[in-house]
């Protein structure tokens, strides 16, 4: 898989994006950081084939642990931005699909899936690699390259210094603001920037369809000097644990 890339920046380091503490540089392109999702596009190589995407948490240092799979991408639609957005879960077994068509056979409007979960946390680094549909998931050669993805570091740090840009690295009112803004149904950045936790069923768990009291607090709260408040990755036994106090 490649990454979804907010900008089309060319790049040689993080330094070249703009903003070393909010994009980083994967590949020779910059990539926008996010709180709690991750983001990736199917490879154009891959189109035609049948794969599935493993998620696996990088701590640095030792081989990563498994989270899971990318699950079935879910289309929903965004209010304030432009036709729909895939929103996906980590799931525990492979998922396999051609990623770059919808159920019907035809092109995704925006292919990028957005993995959102309990496991999705600020300040970590996600690898993900495509296998191919009747490869031996135990056998490591049957994968690609791995993608490290990273996310922001602080809980409540969505955007930068002005609009339009990603996280900066500082917890401040603009963060508070934007989530402000994108709860009043018009924000100036993607609600993938803004989605903190999910609502009453599961906090742990984003869906970005929805910017509500929940996320304006998380935003609050980081201004405040809290830390991420839910379950660390290895912790999520499902995608409705509840690790909060």
């Amino acid at each position: 898989p490649e990454a979804s890339f907010d900008f089309t920046i060319v790049c040689t380091d993080d330094l070249d994006c703009g903003s070393a503490a909010g994009t980083a540089c994967i590949y020779g392109i910059c990539y926008a950081m996010k709180n709690r999702y991750v983001s990736i596009d199917p490879n154009p190589d891959n189109d035609g084939l049948v794969t599935a995407r493993r998620v696996r948490l990088y701590p640095g240092g030792v081989e990563p642990p498994v989270l899971g799979w990318v699950g079935e991408p879910v289309e929903i639609a965004v209010g304030g931005e432009v036709g729909t957005q895939l929103l996906a879960r980590i799931v525990f077994d492979p998922y396999y699909r051609n990623w770059s068509v919808d159920d019907a056979g035809r092109p995704w409007t925006d292919p990028t899936v957005h993995i959102g979960d309990c496991e999705t946390s600020p300040g970590h680094v996600y690898v993900v690699q495509s296998i191919l549909e009747g490869a031996d998931v135990a056998d490591e050669a049957n994968y690609s390259n791995f993608l490290p993805i990273p996310t922001v570091r602080d809980f409540g740090d969505v955007v930068g210094p002005a609009a339009g840009t990603p996280a900066d690295g500082v917890r401040n009112f603009r963060d508070i603001s934007a989530v402000v803004q994108g709860f009043q149904g018009a924000p100036t950045e993607p609600k993938t920037w803004l989605d903190l936790r999910g609502g009453s069923s599961s906090l742990e768990v984003p869906d970005f369809s929805d910017i509500n009291f929940f996320d304006i607090n998380s935003a609050v709260a980081g201004f405040q000097g809290e830390g991420y408040p839910y379950c660390q990755p290895m912790e999520c036994s499902d995608w409705l644990a509840e690790c909060h106090p």
